[in-house]
């Protein structure tokens, strides 16, 4: 290969790896920010709570998924609301 080539190779993985980087170190600070602000009363799973998360998220009902457990994962990150209080 020529060493242009490697060069711009070797630019083109380092970017990639700072924007992954960055974007993890972002997440986890959102996470952090986010759970700091909602306080220390812990979320509570429920029949409830999770048609609810249902009806508010259409994409979540029509993949079929587990609110709770798509809350956990995705949710929260994607500052979506869970109903603890109709727990």
């Amino acid at each position: 290969m020529d060493s242009k080539i490697i060069m711009i190779i070797v630019i083109v993985v380092i970017s990639i790896s700072l924007s992954v980087g960055i974007y993890f170190a972002t997440q986890i600070q959102d996470t952090s920010a986010s759970s700091a602000s909602s306080g220390s009363t812990p979320l509570k799973d429920c029949p409830a709570a999770r048609t609810k998360y249902l009806s508010d998220y259409s994409d979540v009902a029509y993949w079929k998924l587990d609110p709770w457990v798509h809350y956990q994962n995705h949710g929260k990150g994607e500052k979506r609301k869970w109903n603890s209080n109709l727990c």
